[in-house]
């Protein structure tokens, strides 16, 4: 593997264990295919001549879905002119001796170092010199010597940090500069340039009539605005990633494009409940739950309208959504990809499903952390224009309290104050509140206008104990009024088998603890 392709004219201090470095990646990926999954790496990252050459083969085997590189496998799936070049590269005998000489526990290792000799090619490129000498920790070195040392995240902090001291004029941080005047204010506000993006509802069902999704909350937040953040914040699996995903087909259907980041639950689950929620609320079909679906028991039936929906999804929202899955909230990540979307394909909202409050006493800092998140987020809703969601899990010392407000993000509550809307949810305490005799009880109503007065006036409603209901709080607003204010929350119908919330009634809970 030691012929380089052609082009290839760094100095020798540049290519240093450069052949051993692929090698050893290839090697992983013989004894390991999976990693072809795992590792977002392509030919073009590779510049010795056998390494692509072997990357190939093993690329082709991986599309044919052979899992094991055995020899059989590999000889039988070549070509005659690409066996024969195979064989001049010693064949099977050489695949496995290479394999033999690495440890498929350390492969993140090697494909780490294949990653930072790339990163430093990269630097070389653009003209920077990595033969000057810096000072680090104190002491001075040559800048190749020391990335030597790191690993290629690291060597990726370094430059940032190099970068981040040079000044940039303060111009930079400002978004809007120009004169205070009133022309055209009326037709501003009648064009709706000061209200948001509604999410009251996803377009028609089969029947052509509009399927309502969060239509009163949507009319008092008056929309979603850009440049804004916003927050829908609950205790564990309460219903945050149904209602976000309620929430998302909304914006869709208002012509958002939504870039959905999860480091909680994959793209299946995600799939699940917009097909559940499909079913029931676009064909009326309740017979396909989510657990029926995940254990595969589809009926005939079931499938034709699975059908539909797939028709559905395919005209109206496929190419408004993209997902995306990490294993933690990196935010270099985070902001790599949503400037990315937002700059090169138009998208236009951006949903990060779950913050997590790991530690309610904020020993471990964790409200830092996600102050910090929130400020990440809110930065990119203002620079690239963007309607900005986060999904946040509140800490449990609170789950007895039954008027919530920012206070169950416990130490993280100052995150409300960059907030366009804090939206909470948590589920009903049916015996005590729906109880009319219980100091507990929530009073539900509904608003019914007089005919003749043409007055709102209330009406009792009476919640079915047969049904799951959730209550939400709008504890931040800033565009209309606040549960704190008005003494309200709102009354939501869950069904969680078709994963879908109704508007029911509205109601004002006790400000008490139950237990």
């Amino acid at each position: 593997m030691g012929n380089f392709i052609a082009g290839i004219d760094y100095p020798k201090e540049l290519l240093k264990n450069r052949v051993i470095v692929e090698a050893n990646v290839i090697a992983c990926i013989y004894k390991d295919p999976l990693l072809l999954e795992e590792h977002n790496i392509e030919k073009e990252d590779l510049i010795t001549q056998d390494a692509r050459f072997l990357f190939a083969i093993a690329s082709r085997l991986h599309k044919l879905n052979i899992s094991v590189f055995d020899e059989v496998s590999i000889v039988s799936n070549l070509t005659d002119t690409i066996k024969e070049k195979f064989d001049e590269i010693g064949g099977y005998e050489a695949v496995e001796l290479m394999c033999s000489c690495v440890n498929i526990n350390n492969a993140d290792g090697y494909f780490d170092a294949l990653y930072k000799s790339n990163i430093i090619l990269g630097l070389y490129n653009d003209g920077n010199d990595l033969f000057r000498t810096v000072e680090f920790n104190g002491k001075e070195i040559q800048v190749l010597k020391l990335y030597e040392k790191l690993t290629a995240q690291e060597v990726l902090d370094h430059r940032e940090l190099l970068l981040s001291r040079f000044k940039v004029s303060n111009d930079a941080c400002v978004l809007d500069e120009t004169d205070i005047d009133f022309e055209n204010f009326v037709e501003s506000c009648e064009f709706g340039e000061l209200t948001g993006v509604p999410f009251s509802n996803c377009g028609a069902n089969k029947d052509g009539k509009i399927i309502d999704t969060f239509k009163f909350i949507s009319d008092e937040t008056q929309g979603l605005l850009r440049k804004g953040t916003n927050i829908i914040a609950g205790f564990s699996s309460v219903g945050k990633s149904s209602m976000m995903m309620e929430m998302s087909l909304s914006l869709a259907t208002a012509g958002e494009k939504i870039l959905v980041i999860s480091n909680e639950e994959g793209v299946k689950k995600f799939k699940l409940k917009i097909m559940a929620f499909l079913l029931y609320r676009y064909c009326r079909y309740a017979k396909c739950t989510i657990k029926k679906m995940m254990k595969g028991l589809f009926t005939e039936e079931d499938k034709t309208y699975i059908d539909i929906v797939k028709t559905i999804w395919k005209e109206r929202f496929q190419q408004s959504f993209k997902f995306i899955e990490i294993a933690s909230p990196n935010i270099s990540v985070i902001k790599k990809k949503v400037r990315d979307y937002a700059l090169k394909y138009g998208f236009s909202t951006v949903i990060y499903d779950v913050l997590k409050l790991e530690d309610c006493s904020g020993t471990s800092r964790s409200d830092l952390q996600i102050q910090e998140m929130t400020r990440v987020f809110d930065n990119l809703a203002k620079q690239y224009d963007l309607i900005c969601i986060l999904t946040m899990q509140c800490a449990t010392m609170y789950k007895n309290r039954l008027f919530l407000t920012n206070e169950v993000l416990s130490d993280a509550k100052n995150a409300k104050d960059i907030m366009e809307n804090l939206i909470i949810i948590r589920d009903c305490f049916p015996d005590v509140e729906f109880d009319k005799k219980s100091k507990y009880y929530c009073r539900p109503y509904r608003l019914e206008k007089d005919e003749i007065t043409g007055k709102w006036r209330e009406i009792e409603y009476e919640p079915d104990p047969k049904k799951v209901y959730k209550m939400v709080f709008l504890d931040k607003c800033r565009s209309g009024v606040n549960s704190s204010s008005s003494g309200k929350a709102y009354l939501l119908e869950f069904r969680g088998e078709n994963c879908t919330f109704v508007e029911i009634a509205m109601c004002r809970p006790a400000h008490a603890n139950i237990y």
